[in-house]
């Protein structure tokens, strides 16, 4: 049989075929080359009117070319998949713009808010700010001989307490408390007031810091001491807590003056009051000579060094949970005389009797040196901070000229 070449797709094909089999191209017949139909030559290619007789001749029937078949399948579905992506990418990537523009907001908004500058709630400190936040301070400086025979008191302290035949109550704590209130007036001088405004405001700031309590079933109340020279804040038993006018002039906001309230409930928080009267139950001193002793001692002398440290910390905890900065906690023992001498050393003991005379002061001293309270609750500070950080916290200068706790001021958020 003549072959011929298809002249589209170049496969073999019948030389008297009329169309390709395999891509449908008419074929221009052979005899009209031979003729010399310039028209073929000049326009390759070109449908060119057929004979009538060879229009009408049968071609051989050719098997269906299956290869052809499938490769226009595949160009339909890589045409459907192309279809799909350009419809979706566009959109995918809209969406993601926008959750990229919402996360830039949020950062904006994020670095707006760690900006002193624009923060809309300028009395808060900032973490930043202080570098014993950021790594924990050495009090090593600090250290005296008489500090492990402090702490050894103070363990044997609360574990005679515990134990002890002249274990208190709550009612009779809040009994000796009453007494004890009733000797403030007649020994210091001034009016002891009830209900003031100093009275109405300490008890607003007191309100969230007594939510983190241990001892639950305490009666808290607080008193304003007026018209004294006395300077002091101090709490007795049964949950009575009194704050002086001369003392409450030394603070300067309102973080400060829950770092006293905090103070001072955390020494009846941790049964400082009670195991005092405990003590001198044990000693057969009667109730009311001991109402006379604890009024006086915890009011001028107060505990002991260990004791006042321990509701430094305890304190501080209360104030950070809610919110408040413990760097105004610092500042304010910052701000009170410091000691000039340094702690002395075994060798200044041994060569300087008065070494040992100011070693044994300091064994029986009521209260820490503000310049080791400080370096401690900056150690405070940065455990609370590592753990729990609050930033920024609440420092209320202006409530505490107004006298209106974070509490109760709508305009200001508080952090908790």
């Amino acid at each position: 049989m003549r072959m011929k070449t298809c002249q589209k797709c170049k496969k073999q094909i019948a030389a008297n075929d009329t169309f390709c089999g395999y891509c449908g191209h008419m074929q221009a017949p052979l005899a009209q080359k031979q003729s010399g139909n310039t028209e073929e030559f000049l326009f390759p290619g070109r449908r060119i009117p057929q004979p009538k007789s060879q229009a009408n001749r049968k071609s051989r029937p050719q098997k269906p070319n299956t290869n052809t078949i499938w490769r226009w399948d595949l160009f339909v579905l890589v045409g459907i998949v192309a279809t799909v992506l350009f419809l979706t990418i566009p959109f995918t990537a809209d969406e993601n713009a926008s959750e990229d523009d919402e996360d830039a907001a949020d950062d904006d908004n994020k670095s707006a808010k760690n900006d002193p500058k624009t923060y809309p709630y300028t009395e808060v400190d900032w973490k930043k700010n202080y570098s014993y936040a950021q790594k924990k301070v050495d009090c090593k400086a600090f250290d005296r001989l008489s500090d492990p025979l402090k702490q050894v008191g103070s363990h044997l302290d609360n574990e005679l307490g515990k134990h002890s035949a002249g274990k208190v109550s709550i009612e009779e704590a809040e009994r000796f408390g009453e007494d004890s209130l009733a000797l403030v007036e007649p020994m210091f001088g001034g009016k002891l007031i009830k209900n003031s405004a100093e009275t109405q405001y300490i008890t607003k700031v007191a309100q969230p810091l007594l939510k983190n309590v241990k001892r639950k079933n305490v009666n808290f109340r607080f008193y304003f001491l007026d018209d004294t020279q006395f300077d002091n804040a101090f709490a007795l038993p049964g949950g009575f807590i009194v704050f002086t006018r001369p003392f409450f002039n030394k603070l300067k906001n309102e973080a400060q003056l829950a770092t006293i309230i905090g103070h001072e409930i955390a020494h009846i928080d941790l049964r400082h009051t009670i195991s005092t009267i405990e003590h001198l139950r044990q000693l057969k001193i009667p109730d009311d000579e001991i109402i006379r002793q604890l009024t006086d001692n915890l009011i001028r002398g107060g505990y002991s060094t260990k004791r006042e440290e321990d509701a430094d910390s305890h304190g501080a905890h209360l104030c950070h949970k809610v919110g408040y900065s413990l760097f105004q906690s610092i500042k304010f023992w910052d701000d009170l005389p410091h000691s000039p001498k340094k702690p002395p050393t075994l060798e200044d003991i041994i060569n300087d009797p008065n070494a040992l005379l100011e070693e044994l002061d300091e064994l029986f001293a009521s209260h820490p040196d503000p310049a080791k309270r400080s370096c401690l609750l900056k150690q405070k500070a940065y455990e609370l901070h590592k753990k729990e950080s609050v930033d920024p916290s609440y420092i209320g200068r202006t409530n505490f000229s107004k006298k209106i706790s974070m509490v109760n001021d709508d305009d200001r958020r508080r952090r908790t």
